[in-house]
């Protein structure tokens, strides 16, 4: 990795800049960490930064007794946290791009993710057609558009979890004419989303942190 001399936040951009401290989003030379919240429940977050095999035990190494990690592949695959480590599937591989839920038994607690931000041409995040959770693969802020989020097909859905609502729940956005509906979403950074597609879309970033 090439040595950079700037911070995160201005590296990710204006679009994510606000956003992005309030995450509490700090590095040097692209390579740093990322504060998150889990809420009292469920949070749907994401990985927004490489960090080796990019496994649950790596990625998260310490959270409250009780929680329990799901990631979604056509159905969910689970992980639990006891005893201060993940004694059920802590292997579970979540990598930058893929969002996962996080059931957090205690009161809301901060998380941190280090690791190293992706960046370089042609990043692709694929999304299949159907159902399947996804996020940014660059640590940054914004509405899809910011994002460059894919052109969805007419009738596609992104769903936003809620965690501070009561109850709990989602918000849907429906594509249609290449715009969203009732209005675009957007999303913080490590902030994961549904996606219900039609037909599969890639979704690329050309990102790139000059020195």
């Amino acid at each position: 990795m090439r040595t950079k001399t700037l911070l995160l936040t201005a590296a990710i951009g204006a679009a994510g800049i606000a956003s992005s401290m309030a995450q509490a989003v700090y590095s040097v030379n692209y390579v740093g960490y990322v504060n998150k919240t889990l809420y009292t429940g469920y949070t749907l977050i994401a990985n927004p930064l490489n960090n080796g095999n990019n496994q649950l035990q790596t990625i998260l190494p310490t959270v409250p007794d009780g929680t329990v990690a799901f990631k979604y592949t056509g159905g969910f695959e689970s992980a639990t946290y006891f005893g201060g480590g993940w004694v059920v599937n802590g292997e579970l591989v979540l990598a930058p791009g893929e969002g996962f839920f996080v059931q957090n038994p205690s009161a809301p607690v901060t998380v941190t993710f280090v690791g190293e931000g992706m960046e370089g041409p042609g990043l692709v995040n694929s999304i299949p057609s159907g159902l399947s959770i996804r996020a940014s693969k660059i640590p940054q802020a914004g509405t899809l558009t910011q994002l460059e989020f894919p052109v969805a097909g007419d009738g596609d859905v992104v769903h936003k979890w809620i965690p501070t609502a009561t109850p709990q729940g989602y918000v849907s956005y429906t594509s249609f004419g290449a715009n969203w509906f009732p209005e675009e979403p957007s999303f913080d950074v490590a902030e994961g989303f549904w996606v219900s597609a039609g037909a599969g879309l890639t979704w690329t970033r050309n990102f790139e942190v000059t020195p």
